[in-house]
């Protein structure tokens, strides 16, 4: 930890803070650490509290932990959003010593108490010489604080208060920066009278008159000590005060009692959130939060006072003291957030936004290439047919004209048309500051004071994993590019300075989006709060300020608003919200290929280019999923599409049929995805397979005109469905063999929960592909058969997710459940010869099981309770009907009541094919449903049946369906 000797002590972090405080009269806490817990309580607290604090170790922690550990508590307290330092306390041995200081530590407290006065000196002198050099500062003891703390000796002898002359002596003679004086405080417990009665607070105050002018007092033996007492040591000139148990109790205390009933996971949650709280409570006792803000806010007065002009820089606080490369980023002046922090050496780069459309070239120098220099048709414009993107307007990205649009016949008459008849501007540039767009030409922008709460950068990283393990079949967003967007944002709320191209209030409203996601994720997952409604309204609140609609940024923002629709109850309307995102794409363009050259391509270039592909195609995904979900028709319509897939360089594949993804004539494109696209993006394809074979079956099967002159349907529909059911076990098989376990060498590009997500896309397809349909009212035994066991599948994998929390929590896991079990139960009724081939019993377990899933979503979604209530009623008509053909009436178990609430917690942990058992129930052949399973279904359905597009129960021809009997014609 090297530095410029000739700033030491003054861009020493501990000196910074404890200086602040000394100038400022108030008292930092230095918080006793022995886990990770401790460290994410007091990053947590002070984060929230915008005080600094100090992170205090012991020599134990360097031994039993070891230096890596020590490694990453600094570089954790250096990358939170307010100054925290770490500290090494009571060096004893001079072998602690010497680790200690090849360690980045900000500050060592060097514990030669126990040696005589002279040899005490001359020791501390020697330490603080050789820690200058590593710009590390050094805390000093005089006299002796008796008693026991952990991982230090208790000293049997009597205590040695320090004299106020003796410590002025020392000071000057040593040159510490701190000092540690003992005037009757002990560490471990005081006697009767406690540490009122014990404390000289005449001598510390003394002490304080002589020394703490230069040299800032820290206290040890804090426990147990009133609130009052703290804070008159501070008035004393006490400056850093260490609190181990003062802190720690709450903590130790609720492990202790919840250790043997929490999941380790909920017990490390809410037991760092305890400890959390302790350390705040103190540090409003010390005044660290208060003084700290009132003086930041004097601070950013004084500096508005002393710019005079825009093109003027702010100067750096004494507290930051960065070095910048690049040209003048944009200053953002904040209240509430933290400018002030350790010296450290930045490199900023001045990051273009990633996603813009640019010329294909890496250099970003120049003006934003979102911005075009001219809306008007040009000679040097290309053919729209050819690259299909054409500015608009000068404040967007370039919009697509297709070859209906009439431009290229504009282009042959330019010459005949004045300048000034152009394309119009469809929007103006007066939003272009409020968006916070940062022309590096145009040099530093001032824009209104912003006031960023992050959670800890640990948090950050644990929701930003959840989100992006739970969204790989939407990698719409850069998971590379999101982290060095987090990273910026932290910058920005340490130094008031941003650095990236990207306008700030975008890049806020998609960083705090996406971690109200992940957060949404965690609090599913472990049942507790991680303040995911809070993050989200934040991210509103910056989402609100810009247009959305007009670059592919914000169409990156309105994806991460579907997902939220998807997963959260109180989200916004998703239908809508998939049209204005795909009249986007359009509009950028984005549904259309790539004609450059990907010979020259630079990597940068072609991360770009797989990144729009894959905020497209992301888009399609879910618009096929909603589009089959409500059953409307398809927004967008598959031969308007030749963008190549995520990852790919040829749209070869996107050309043919979906049904024909495995023979196109291309031997590579034709392999395997695993080794052709990167990691990132292999779920992704396979989901998107999947979903144009959704599209190809709701365009075959589910079409309203039916007229052969609209369209060249095929005319044998039979064998067309084989070909989509051949092409869908193809793609599972493919799928299966990329799991973990499968592969010969090589490390799995799928997850095993990704693989179940795509089996589930896969009976889907086989389910839409067999079920009743308009084309297909009157389906085959087989395509019945085939129907069925996908929809007995689905419930399977569903609860496969659910015991190991897998599940995703969404109204979209309802209606496949839901549906899934509606459709075991429509074949049992309509069709009775599945019972051939499967017991009852069976097919009512997993009815069941189905509807304990729908009870755990039901705790969220309002709509899977109303379903479970059908499928409980449904369930129990179907049990009492076959236990009364069989001459043994029944009572399941589970389904006593005729209404279900929905509100049933329990987790049905049990695997789908255990046996099911019955017991007796009299009169149940009194309550034997109609004849017609049909309409019976229908009638108990009611409105769901719209509700969950269930209306191809009507596509089934009336007639003698009886659930007692076989048809004859189907035998």
């Amino acid at each position: 930890m090297g530095s410029d000797n000739s700033t030491y002590p003054a861009s020493n972090l501990t000196w910074q803070i404890l200086n602040h405080a000394n100038e400022n009269n108030y008292a930092v806490g230095a918080y006793n650490c022995y886990n990770n817990d401790g460290i994410m309580a007091v990053i947590r607290a002070a984060e929230r509290k915008r005080s600094p604090a100090i992170i205090q170790l012991f020599p134990w922690t360097m031994y039993f932990q070891g230096p890596e550990f020590i490694r990453y508590v600094v570089r954790a307290a250096h990358a939170a959003a307010v100054p925290i330092a770490v500290h090494l306390d009571h060096c004893i041995k001079s072998e602690d010593v010497e680790l200690a200081l090849s360690l980045p530590l900000d500050s060592i407290m060097v514990d030669a108490s126990t040696l005589d006065e002279e040899a005490n000196i001359r020791y501390c002198k020697e330490i603080v010489e050789r820690a200058g050099a590593l710009n590390i500062t050094i805390e000093a003891e005089m006299g002796r604080i008796e008693g026991g703390e952990d991982g230090l000796p208790t000293v049997d002898m009597e205590a040695v208060m320090t004299r106020p002359e003796d410590a002025e002596t020392f000071v000057r003679r040593t040159g510490v920066h701190f000092l540690a004086p003992s005037f009757g405080n002990i560490h471990g417990g005081y006697p009767a009278g406690g540490a009122e009665k014990a404390w000289d607070l005449e001598r510390l105050a003394a002490i304080g008159k002589l020394v703490s002018g230069t040299t800032p007092l820290a206290l040890h033996g804090t426990h147990p000590v009133s609130d009052e007492l703290f804070q008159r040591t501070i008035t004393c000139g006490v400056r850093k005060i260490n609190l181990n148990r003062t802190v720690r109790d709450d903590y130790t205390d609720f492990v202790a009692k919840k250790a043997s009933s929490l999941e380790l996971t909920a017990l490390k949650v809410q037991a760092v959130e305890i400890y959390a709280k302790s350390i705040e409570r103190m540090m409003d006792v010390l005044g660290s939060r208060l003084q700290y803000l009132e003086n930041r806010v004097r601070e950013l007065e004084a500096r508005e006072e002393t710019e005079t002009s825009a093109n003027i820089r702010a100067q750096s606080t004494p507290w930051r003291q960065e070095q910048h490369h690049h040209a003048s980023p944009t200053r953002l002046p904040q209240q509430g957030v933290h400018s002030l922090g350790p010296t450290r050496t930045i490199h900023p780069v001045d990051v273009q936004s990633p996603l813009s459309r640019t010329a294909q070239t890496d250099d970003t120098s120049g003006a934003s290439p979102a911005v075009s220099s001219s809306s008007r048709i040009t000679r040097d414009q290309p053919l729209a047919h050819e690259v299909g993107l054409l500015s608009l307007t000068n404040a967007s990205d370039p919009k697509y004209l297709g070859p209906s649009s009439g431009v290229t016949f504009a282009r042959l008459i330019y010459e005949s048309v004045p300048q000034s008849q152009g394309l119009p501007l469809a929007y103006s540039r007066q939003n272009d500051q409020d968006q916070g767009l940062n022309d590096p030409g145009q040099g530093p922008v001032l824009c209104e004071a912003l006031q960023v709460d992050l959670p800890s950068m640990a948090e950050c990283q644990q929701y930003a994993e959840m989100y992006f393990a739970a969204s790989t079949f939407y990698p719409f967003i850069s998971q590379d590019v999101f982290y060095t967007l987090l990273g910026q944002v932290f910058h920005l709320s340490k130094t008031s300075t941003w650095e990236s191209r990207l306008p700030v209030k975008l890049a806020l409203a998609q960083v705090f989006l996406v971690l109200s996601l992940g957060a949404r994720s965690l609090e599913i997952k472990l049942s507790g709060t991680f303040g995911s409604r809070e993050l989200f309204t934040t991210g509103m609140s910056y989402g609100t300020q810009i247009k959305l609609h007009d670059s592919i940024e914000g169409v990156q923002i309105l994806l991460l608003l579907v997902q939220h629709s998807f997963y959260s109850p109180e989200g916004l309307n998703a239908w809508y919200l998939l049209h204005t995102i795909l009249a986007s794409c359009l509009d950028l363009g984005l549904q259309r290929r790539d004609n450059s050259s990907k010979e020259n391509e630079s990597p940068y270039q072609r991360n770009i280019r797989h990144l729009r592909s894959a905020i497209f195609w992301s888009a399609y995904s879910m618009d096929r999923t909603l589009t089959t979900i409500l059953g409307r028709p398809l927004t967008l319509r598959d031969e308007a599409i030749d963008r190549e897939f995520p990852g790919f360089d040829s749209n070869d594949e996107v050309e043919e049929a979906a049904t024909y993804w495995d023979r196109n004539p291309n031997s590579q494109e034709a392999a395997p995805i695993s080794g052709r696209a990167p990691t990132s993006y292999i779920a992704c394809i396979y989901s998107l397979r999947f979903d144009r074979i959704v599209a190809e079956i709701k365009l075959m099967l589910y079409r309203v005109s039916r007229s052969p002159s609209r369209f060249p349907w095929p005319a044998d529909v039979g064998a067309w469905q084989r070909e989509a059911q051949r092409a869908c076990v193809a793609l599972l098989q493919e799928v299966q063999d990329q799991q973990p376990g499968r592969l010969q060498s090589g490390s799995s590009p799928l997850s095993g929960v990704a693989v179940q997500r795509l089996e589930l896309k896969y009976h889907q397809c086989i389910m839409l592909l067999y079920r009743p349909s308009p084309q297909m009212p009157r389906p085959s035994l087989d395509a019945v058969q085939e129907c069925f066991t996908s929809a007995m599948e689905i419930i399977a994998i569903y609860a496969d997710l659910h015991r190991f929390l897998n599940m995703e929590c969404s109204w979209l896991s309802a209606h496949s459940i839901f549906v899934a079990s509606i459709t075991v139960l429509y074949c049992v009724w309509t069709y009775p010869v599945v019972r051939g081939t499967t017991p009852m019993d069976v097919c009512l377990k997993r009815a069941e099981l189905a509807l304990q899933l729908l009870s755990f979503l039901g705790q969220t979604w309002t709509v899977a309770q109303e379903a479970g209530q059908k499928l409980a009623k449904l369930i129990k008509s179907t049990s009492e009907a076959y236990d009364a053909l069989a001459g043994a009436s029944v009572d399941p178990r589970s389904l006593n009541n005729n209404t279900w609430t929905g509100n049933d917690s329990t987790v049905f942990m049990q695997r789908p094919n255990q046996d099911r058992t019955y017991s007796n129930q009299e009169g149940s052949a009194m309550n034997q449903p109609p004849a017609d399973g049909k309409s019976f279904l229908i009638d108990e359905l009611g409105i769901l049946r719209d509700l969950f597009d269930l209306g191809w129960l009507d596509d089934v021809p009336d007639g003698n369906q009886s659930f007692f009997g076989l048809q004859t014609d189907m035998a």
